[in-house]
């Protein structure tokens, strides 16, 4: 009788799902702040490239913004874009800088997007350098060697399209 009544009062509990936390690059919010808050950024933004500015899923959500900036009437309304989104990381991003992007109001944009240029200038110069080191330590021909090449290369390469 106690056993039943035991096993029946142990029933597993829901256990809730580890949620990996999101990486933030305040750099890369910043310039996707300046796209949501400064429509005519774009045009900047483009010339330089969206592919030199943003990675990952930055990059994702900064081709979304600027096919739907294409598409739609200026000012674009984001909050239509941000709700048609589908992948749980890139809405989470989209609510993040809507609800962020008050500072922006009163900024120069272009001061603004000056600056993460060197931010993100001063990164790559430190990843090379880093790089540089561990090249240093490492067999030439190795598969590590030159995929340690192979990312310099592509970060000279956005380098040189700034």
């Amino acid at each position: 009788q106690g056993k039943a009544r035991g096993t029946a009062a142990k029933t597993p509990l829901p256990v809730p799902p580890v949620i990996a936390p999101t990486m933030h690059d305040p750099t890369q919010e910043m310039l996707l702040g300046v796209m949501l808050t400064y429509p005519q950024s774009l045009s900047r933004i483009r010339e330089i490239g969206l592919e030199s500015l943003f990675e990952g899923t930055y990059r994702t959500l900064a081709e979304l913004m600027a096919t739907f900036s294409d598409e739609h009437p200026h000012p674009p309304i984001w909050q239509e874009l941000f709700t048609s989104m589908e992948q749980p990381e890139i809405r989470e991003l989209a609510a993040r800088l809507l609800v962020d992007q008050g500072h922006l109001a009163d900024m120069d944009w272009h001061v603004a997007f000056e600056q993460c240029l060197r931010r993100i200038e001063q990164r790559h110069l430190k990843e090379l350098k880093q790089i540089a080191t561990t090249l240093a330590s490492l067999t030439p021909g190795t598969d590590q060697y030159q995929n340690l090449l192979a990312r310099a290369e592509a970060i000279r390469s956005k380098k040189s399209s700034r």
